[in-house]
């Protein structure tokens, strides 16, 4: 899979003082993706490598995806 696998979906990153690194996670998908990192920069990158991987598991297993919130109604420019 690759990030083009997931373009719209929203991300966030924030320092974790618990894990010593920074988190990164995805609004669609919540806490059950997240990426750890010492860089934002490479927290960010793996969260998006992770929504692609799990986009392209579901797709193969048939399964429902996350609508990204930027393409839900009222919400795109």
């Amino acid at each position: 899979m690759s990030s083009s696998d997931s373009p719209h979906y929203a991300y966030h990153v924030e320092w974790s003082p618990e894990d010593g690194e920074y988190v990164a996670t995805s609004v669609e998908f919540g806490p059950a993706l997240s990426h750890l990192d010492l860089d934002p920069v490479e927290a960010m990158r793996g969260i998006v490598d992770l929504v692609a991987w799990a986009v392209g598991d579901l797709r193969a297993n048939g399964e429902p995806i996350p609508q990204p919130i930027a393409d839900r109604a009222g919400l795109a420019p």
